[in-house]
């Protein structure tokens, strides 16, 4: 195998202007692999201390992409070299490898390398030269490549925290953004409002209206409540026809005014638009609770908004009530 390594490399770029006495000793502290299509070469963050060449075949990498398994992100081929920054910069590998046909690699360890260095040092700097360009050709092509990853990773982080629907907050963003909201109270020694509410009679609309309707009104009811309330007022939906709002530096006067605005906002929404029906339209029911008057900590201060919920919807609901 040496000998078809080292008849192979002279007609690799990689190899311009080396001497034959360059290439013996190059082969010579590297080591031949022959790999089958398939096999594992390297697992994206293990430690290692080899750069690969490519003599024949092709090597895929791949990085993992956060709940959808992984992604391509690049393709080696004969005179390719790949793994080098654990050679370089002893770095964990930032992706893995695996062979994508029967290959034969050559491989060269950091402390090969830095033998070859110490022997053939015009030869050594030709070589890093050669691969400081291709590295650079290598950034150059996948500039939008990174692009898109960065946008995906961001697009990603947006839907942990957003409603598809509606692209307000949800659920996950309520279980932090309270207990962070309560403790910034807590420190500034400010009040808070939590306002929990749900749409009155929505199942009755769910089972008149197909669901393409149903939706509509869910995004039309939060653009309208959206409306009347503050920049810094976080809107969530808690859950089907289910939300709240975090209202911070707010007092309970103040939060209830917000509330009987968004009350009369909703009552006010002409459905027929939406659901070719006439006579139908939509009320809201809302509890509202107070740290630290009503609750000083999360849980408490959750329990208390829906006793007052379940309050405005016993009193006839289309209402807003205040613990």
């Amino acid at each position: 195998m040496n000998e078809q390594i080292r008849n192979t490399l002279p007609q690799l770029s990689l190899f311009r202007h080396f001497t034959a006495d360059d290439l013996d000793v190059f082969v010579s502290l590297a080591r031949p692999m022959t790999v089958s299509k398939g096999t594992l070469i390297f697992s994206e963050g293990e430690a290692g201390d080899e750069l690969y060449v490519v003599i024949e075949g092709r090597v895929i990498s791949n990085t993992s992409a956060a709940g959808n398994g992984e992604r391509p992100l690049g393709s080696y081929v004969k005179g390719d070299f790949f793994g080098e920054m654990a050679v370089f910069e002893n770095k964990p590998r930032s992706a893995g490898c695996v062979s994508e046909a029967d290959s034969v690699l050559l491989a060269v360890s950091r402390d090969s390398f830095k033998s070859f260095m110490e022997q053939h040092p015009k030869a050594a700097g030709i070589l890093m030269l050669n691969m400081l360009n291709t590295i650079t050709e290598r950034l150059e092509e996948k500039s939008s490549f990174l692009a898109e990853m960065i946008n995906w990773g961001e697009r990603a982080g947006r839907r942990a925290y957003r409603d598809d629907l509606t692209g307000i907050y949800n659920r996950r963003h309520f279980d932090e953004a309270l207990p962070d909201s309560i403790r910034t109270a807590s420190a500034s020694g400010k009040k808070l409002a939590l306002i929990m509410m749900d749409i009155d009679n929505f199942r009755e609309i769910s089972e008149a209206c197909p669901p393409e309707v149903v939706d509509g009104i869910i995004r039309l009811f939060v653009e309208k409540y959206s409306a009347v309330l503050r920049e810094k007022d976080i809107f969530i939906r808690y859950g089907g026809d289910e939300f709240s709002v975090i209202m911070p530096d707010t007092g309970g006067s103040d939060a209830e005014r917000v509330a009987e605005t968004g009350t009369r906002t909703i009552e006010d929404i002409d459905l027929a638009p939406i659901t070719g029906m006439s006579g139908l339209s939509i009320t809201l029911s809302q509890g509202i609770a107070m740290f630290p008057d009503s609750a000083d900590n999360p849980a408490a201060l959750m329990k208390q908004a829906d006793t007052a919920l379940y309050h405005a919807k016993n009193s006839g609901k289309n209402r807003v009530y205040r613990v």
